[in-house]
């Protein structure tokens, strides 16, 4: 026999009541709260590469065989990154004769920069005796300048580095390069490290 509905109502009532009672112990409040962390920045850093001088770093006129003409060149970097750079040289003769592969360049650091003491010490960074260049064509002189990473010096943020470059006509230098003229530009490549 089944319980009278108005029992089974109220039964219903109270499990209901008990269930509702047991599910408001497992609800749990949650104190929450938030914050920002403002004004991050970044900024990219910089490489700014100076060389002084920077233009005519070699002049010499009425070259005889022998004749030798030493400078210094400083390369810098105004950025605030370190910084690696390269050096390639082109030569354009002025004439058939082609001077530039006849003359020769060495670059040293730590030298005492005059033609006098240059060969008393130093690091030769390249030839020694290398030829300075031949028409038409572009000669990397230290590192591998369009490379990356182009294998040259590094400089830090605020430094300088400086180079001795000395150009000699060779002693065995024949009469059909009298009257002879060439000119080099030297370009200077730099990446951060």
């Amino acid at each position: 026999m089944s319980p009278p509905l108005g029992r089974a109502v109220l039964t219903g009532v109270l499990v209901l009541g008990a269930l509702s009672g047991f599910i408001e112990r497992g609800t749990f409040a949650y104190f929450t709260d938030s914050a920002t962390s403002a004004t991050n920045t970044f900024a990219a850093g910089t490489i700014d590469l100076e060389n002084t001088p920077s233009s005519a770093l070699i002049t010499f006129s009425n070259m005889i065989p022998g004749d030798k003409v030493t400078t210094q060149l400083t390369i810098s970097n105004e950025g605030t990154l370190d910084m690696r750079y390269a050096v390639s040289d082109t030569v354009t003769n002025t004439d058939s004769k082609g001077l530039g592969a006849q003359l020769t360049l060495t670059i040293k650091v730590d030298a005492t920069c005059d033609s006098d003491n240059f060969d008393s010490g130093g690091t030769v960074v390249y030839g020694p005796d290398s030829p300075l260049g031949t028409l038409g064509s572009s000669r990397n002189i230290i590192g591998t300048p369009g490379s990356t990473p182009n294998g040259g010096r590094t400089v830090t943020s605020g430094g300088a580095d400086v180079l001795c470059l000395q150009v000699k006509l060779p002693s065995s230098t024949g009469t059909s390069y009298a009257g002879a003229s060439t000119t080099a530009t030297f370009s200077i490549s730099a990446e951060s490290l």
